[in-house]
């Protein structure tokens, strides 16, 4: 989608934004009508459109207009993974997370397939999109609850820490393939190269959220057999093509050993983080008062003194018992003066009914007091049995002054650590003449100056805090805004030079 100057090409921008709606187009015609369609001409249609998309993008290409093909081509791309999707339902497939994982796969592995043959880069890059949610999805699906219909786990068993080092992992893997495709100067070497520097400013950027720290490695979590093997395969995956990747760019001398050490050091300070968050992982979190529902075994169940509520042990789980239980006057105003049940006759029918008396119940925010006291101290929380912990923002969130001085010298510390990444994804870019990168680098430094107003905006909340953080964040943004764009056109201007010095001396 370049044209000679590395510019993009304005007809490659329409073309591929009508691609775009095609697609969307035509999902939403599939929507509408699809119940009315037999199960056969629907896969026939969806075959034939994914097919007739990618034989028009090739048709293009042969006849001299190769940006109009590549943007049929991400079309094709599209409908494949639309078709792999609507097929499965019209099957029943896709029924649990680890068969959308599995759909998924399926998805991005014949699109990169189908990028090589057709030599399409923008279909590679839906292939390496449809890659970051397959690796969502596929550790999930890990946890995923037996006999249920998307059977999300609980939070507490999930460790994120080990989806961010799965992450790293894959920045890894695409590292290597950048330095396989450099020495071999195959086309796809920008394209990997690119994804590489944004995978790991993504895990930089959502990694620089305070309310995440405490999610990473919370007390409980577990890591299952398939997890575990997952990790070992993908790292031993990872290792291997970096390793054939960096021996290759370095016997070719496109690679220096400075720009190894730099990647490696990255690497490590990514690890040190994602592992140190665990001395913090109890000290940011709200403690509120349990339900019955979250009590998993029957004699806490039948024990337990809930200030608002009654546990009951019914069919293997634990619930709540409400006066509308009680088909009598007198269970009704025998009942448990916690739940405030009243009966109640109805005029019409002549017959009575128990529900819960609004007029004298407690108040919830009162009660939830018993447990809140204990914001963002899970030891004291979990002293008390009537309180449950959850890890990360809730009750208390946003007070900057409730937060220990460990929490804060960590996020301060991945702060520092996601701007030096900002950094050296900007200076590899000036480096190797990529306007791209440069860009890169620079919209994740303002994202992250305006993700760390909007939070330093929530903590100081109040009229006063509103205006004087509106006002300063204005002059700032403004002055910041001037100073960026400036910043930006010299890195440009900077990046375009060792270009051309590079062309004349070629």
């Amino acid at each position: 989608m370049l044209n000679t100057r590395g510019e993009v090409s304005f007809g490659a921008i329409v073309a591929t934004i009508g691609a775009v709606l095609i697609g969307l187009g035509f999902a939403w015609l599939l929507t509408l009508n699809w119940a009315d369609i037999p199960s056969v001409f629907k896969i026939i249609i969806l075959v034939f459109a994914t097919i007739s998309a990618y034989g028009i993008g090739v048709f293009f290409r042969i006849y001299g207009y190769p940006k109009i093909g590549a943007s049929l081509l991400f079309l094709g791309a599209l409908l494949y993974t639309l078709s792999i999707f609507l097929i499965a339902q019209i099957f029943n497939l896709a029924t649990s997370l680890q068969m959308n994982a599995n759909l998924l796969l399926l998805s991005w592995v014949g699109i990169v397939f189908a990028s090589y043959i057709f030599n399409s880069s923008s279909s590679l890059v839906i292939a390496l999109s449809e890659f970051l949610i397959w690796i969502s999805f596929q550790f999930f699906a890990f946890y995923e609850k037996e006999n249920s219909f998307f059977g999300f786990p609980d939070v507490g068993v999930l460790s994120l820490g080990i989806l961010a080092i799965i992450y790293l992992i894959v920045a890894v893997f695409l590292y290597g393939l950048t330095q396989i495709k450099k020495s071999i100067n195959h086309k796809f070497f920008e394209v990997y190269r690119f994804w590489t520097a944004f995978y790991i400013l993504l895990i930089a950027y959502i990694l620089s959220f305070q309310m995440l720290i405490p999610l990473l490695w919370q007390s409980g979590f577990q890591i299952s057999a398939g997890v575990l093997i997952f990790l070992i395969v993908l790292s031993l995956v990872a290792i291997v093509t970096a390793a054939i990747g960096i021996n290759m760019s370095l016997n070719n001398a496109k690679l220096t050993g400075k720009e190894v050490f730099s990647f490696l050091l990255i690497l490590c300070l990514f690890i040190v983080f994602i592992l140190s968050t665990s001395f913090v992982s109890s000290t940011l979190g709200s403690c509120y008062l349990k339900n019955c529902y979250e009590i998993s075994n029957q004699k806490e169940c039948t024990s337990i003194n809930l200030p608002n509520q009654v546990c009951s042990w019914q069919e293997n789980r634990c619930d709540n018992v409400y006066c509308e239980k009680f088909k009598s006057q007198d269970s009704c105003e025998g009942a448990s003066k916690k739940l405030n049940c009243k009966w109640n006759w109805n005029s019409v029918s002549s017959q009575g009914y128990c529900n819960y008396d609004y007029n004298t119940g407690q108040n919830y925010e009162s009660q939830q007091q018993i447990c809140t006291q204990h914001n963002n101290d899970r030891k004291s929380c979990l002293s008390n049995n009537v309180c449950q912990w959850r890890a990360g923002g809730g009750y208390g969130y946003g007070n900057g002054n409730s937060l220990s001085l460990k929490v804060w010298l960590v996020w301060i510390i991945d702060n520092i650590l996601f701007v030096m990444v900002i950094l050296s994804v900007m200076g590899y870019g000036v480096r190797y003449k990529s306007s791209k990168l440069v860009n890169l680098g620079i919209i994740f430094f303002v994202l992250d100056i305006i993700t760390r107003y909007i939070g330093f905006w929530l903590d100081f909340s109040g009229y006063v805090g509103f205006a004087i953080m509106s006002i300063v964040g204005g002059i700032i943004l403004i002055l910041g805004g001037w100073g960026i764009e400036h910043w930006r056109r010299r890195l440009i201007e900077k990046t375009e030079m060792r270009q051309q010095t590079s062309y004349a001396i070629y």
